[in-house]
Parts: structure tokens; sequence; C-alpha cells
């Protein structure tokens, strides 16, 4: 599950909120469900894989912004994201 949510951030240009992470997530999987996505993020910002930026993006409710995520291009996070997807 990790694994898909990172693809996710890389597919859209390795940043985004977390409202667009499960979008694109559910376009590659559509039975994945939005509340076994979104609990991964601050796992991933715990393995320096993802971190959280100073700006804000488009939520699911209009002018509510949310945080925008990225991908944290640590030797770590390139070694962990070398690996293919199941």
């Amino acid at each position: 599950m990790e694994r898909m949510v990172i693809q996710a951030f890389l597919e859209l240009g390795g940043a985004a909120t977390a409202y667009q992470v499960v979008k694109q997530v559910q376009l590659r999987y559509p039975d994945v469900d939005s509340n076994t996505i979104t609990p991964r993020l601050k796992p991933l910002e715990r393995k320096s894989l993802l971190r959280r930026t100073d700006r804000r993006g488009p939520g699911k409710n209009g002018p509510r912004r949310q945080m925008v995520w990225e991908v944290f291009h640590s030797p770590a996070a390139r070694r962990w994201l070398a690996l293919p997807l199941p």
C-alpha cells in the first residue's frame, strides 16, 4: 500500500495533497478506500520518504485547502523507490 501511495505522488509530479493522492490511487485501484490511503502519509514521513511543505492545495470541500506533501529524495528513498511495484 505504501508503494502505491508513493507511486501516486510520482505520477502527480512528486507533490500533492492527500485528496489528490487518494484520487490518483483510486484511478488505478478503484476498490481501495481513502481510509486506507491517507493513514500511510505520516508513516512515510517518519521513514523519510515524504515530507510536508508550507504550500496548500485543493481539497475535497471547496475553499478548504489541504497541506501539500512531497516525495523526499533522500538516498534511502531512492533505494526504496527503485524496488518494483507488486
